[in-house]
């Protein structure tokens, strides 16, 4: 199963604001979480013509820290210029494509932070989501389908009959079809036996 791929920039965005972070800036456990995020991301095949932001995590910003800042009279982070309390990942053409501070504000809203970013899709749950996206999948991958003069028909294996997929009850002995359609459809629906 592909994976999503790391770009070089995001990879330089992390090391930037994050691994440089000490224990007083980022406590170890929050860093460990954003990394363990990040490999879950890594590590799952996201729809390549969508995109998504994905929280990695929150953090109480401690005002002893060279990166502490108030804005609007609550306290963040500001690196490189860059301002927040969470740490979210883009991901565009199932390829992690930047790394970025959040201000909580901005974020509570998963359509308006979506939006915001112009992407398609804002995650809170990466593990929820990749439960979602699996059992999408799996369904999929069930249930046989052609497409046939730019419509898709569900091939019912267990019935020798085929349908539309938007009229399901209108079917079609598949030997009575078959010989409407060309050797290639053919092909691909007696595969499904």
């Amino acid at each position: 199963m592909p994976e999503a791929e790391v770009d070089p920039h995001t990879t330089d965005r992390v090391n930037d604001r994050i691994a440089k972070m000490s224990d007083d800036d980022l406590p170890k456990e929050v860093k460990e979480r954003i990394f363990d995020t990040l490999r879950t991301i890594e590590d799952t095949d996201f729809p390549s013509k969508k995109s998504f932001v994905v929280f990695l995590g929150q953090f109480t910003p401690n005002p002893k820290s060279s990166y502490f800042e108030v804005f609007r009279d609550k306290p963040y982070y500001n690196i490189e210029g860059s301002i927040g309390n969470q740490f979210w990942a883009i991901i565009r053409a199932n390829k992690i494509d930047t790394f970025m501070l959040a201000m909580d504000f901005q974020t509570s809203d998963s359509e308006a932070n979506a939006s915001r970013l112009n992407v398609d899709y804002s995650i809170k749950n990466i593990n929820k989501f990749v439960e979602r996206l699996n059992k999408t999948k799996t369904r999929r991958e069930q249930i046989p389908m052609v497409t046939i003069n730019g419509v898709k028909w569900v091939v019912d294996i267990s019935n020798e009959t085929i349908h539309k997929k938007n009229k399901p009850a209108v079917k079609h002995k598949i030997v009575d079809m078959l010989d409407s359609v060309d050797d290639a459809t053919q092909e691909e629906i007696m595969n499904f036996f």
